[in-house]
């Protein structure tokens, strides 16, 4: 059943609509499919238009599908999702706890202009080798955030959000802004920046909460054993 519904997502994803548009059912469902992907590891969920159109990075650098993150099952604990239709991208925040080897990943996805397919897959991937990494405490501090829809008399205009972060996810729904960034000098060990994402939750043209995720370009951020300065 679980393969038949998926089967039938997948398909409605695929009908050109009598009004072409990305819209935020559009990238709800294929955040929903991106889930379900990462959950059985089987990138092949994700409708693409071909299988070389698709662009896909972790850690800002290309990797190829079959030896990507996604391409493993892993069993989510917890999951967010935030939704900018006026760019038609998303971010996922995915907590997996229930393994040997936890994981906090971010997920920024693009769709095209017609809501169809899914162009970009940009995936930050953190874990014990990363600096700060604490994936129980990361989803227990959540817990105890509200990061639902915020009453459309009480939301800041996309404006406000956007003067949080440059290259931006934006759900005005919920008052969030996400982005990916590189960090120099987080890595002392190289010269390149290190990939991080900052998830903004602002209320009130106030920032109260923000959530990070660091992740090394090579296994783990290493930073040397001296720390910083």
């Amino acid at each position: 059943m679980h393969t038949i519904l998926l089967t039938s997502l997948t398909t409605l994803l695929l009908i050109t609509p009598a009004t072409p548009q990305c819209d935020r059912t559009f990238l709800n469902d294929l955040s929903a499919l991106y889930l379900s992907a990462q959950t059985q590891g089987l990138p092949s969920l994700i409708p693409t238009l071909t299988p070389t159109s698709l662009t896909y990075t972790e850690q800002f650098l290309p990797v190829p599908l079959n030896t990507s993150i996604l391409s493993t099952p892993l069993p989510i604990t917890t999951s967010r999702r935030f939704i900018d239709a006026s760019l038609c991208t998303s971010f996922t925040q995915s907590i997996i706890l229930n393994t040997s080897h936890p994981y906090v990943i971010g997920t920024r996805m693009t769709g095209d202009a017609e809501g169809l397919f899914i162009t970009n897959i940009d995936t930050l991937v953190t874990d014990i080798r990363d600096w700060g990494f604490d994936a129980r405490g990361y989803e227990e501090a959540e817990g105890r955030e509200e990061w639902g829809v915020i009453e459309e008399g009480r939301r800041d205009g996309r404006e406000v959000l956007r003067d949080a972060a440059d290259r931006y996810v934006i759900d005005e729904e919920v008052g969030v802004v996400n982005v990916f960034v590189g960090i120099l000098g987080l890595d002392r060990n190289s010269s390149e920046p290190t990939p991080d994402s900052h998830t903004f939750r602002i209320e009130g043209g106030k920032i109260r909460y923000i959530h990070t995720l660091n992740g090394g370009r090579r296994l783990g951020c290493l930073v040397p054993k001296e720390g910083f300065l």
